[in-house]
């Protein structure tokens, strides 16, 4: 019992870490250091290749598309899990690859890609893309990450008074 309890807070850590990262968003666009220098930002979508998810994705973008513009100067970075042919690994089914890279999903794809640098990694898992971007070896280039899953969908926020 006494060697579970570390490591269950070490994960609950971990949890929190990677997925409470700071959503720092200033209202101008424009975000600013401690030292203040005008400082960049990152949008990062960790993992998407589901299609019932592809939509939240393309709303989330269009609400950062002040950030993530050349005047905003966020970057944004998506990586891609379905697999387009059936020999690539994949962690879903080949019916939901082949659905998420259908015709009909195509303009979505295209407004994934016209904003965000996109990368396919057939089979990857979620953890090994924010593994890849790990804060200590990103500090030095963004001042806020902000981690964006493709299962979550901003939308408005609408007064309760």
């Amino acid at each position: 019992m006494t060697c579970i309890f570390p490591i269950v807070v070490w994960v609950a850590l971990l949890f929190c870490y990677f997925l409470c990262l700071p959503l720092c968003c200033a209202a101008g666009g424009t975000s600013y250091t401690s030292s203040g220098r005008a400082g960049r930002g990152l949008v990062l979508i960790p993992g998407l290749g589901r299609v019932d998810r592809l939509q939240h994705v393309v709303d989330n973008l269009a609400l950062l598309q002040s950030f993530i513009s050349e005047q905003g100067g966020w970057d944004c970075i998506v990586y891609i899990y379905a697999a387009r042919h059936a020999t690539e690994p994949s962690i879903s089914n080949v019916d939901e690859d082949s659905a998420f890279w259908a015709e009909s999903h195509s303009a979505n794809r295209d407004y994934v890609s016209k904003m965000c640098n996109v990368v396919e990694n057939p089979g990857g898992l979620v953890a090994q893309n924010l593994w890849l971007a790990q804060p200590h070896l990103l500090r030095h280039v963004y001042s806020h990450i902000l981690v964006c899953n493709d299962f979550v969908a901003f939308g408005v926020v609408k007064s309760m008074l």
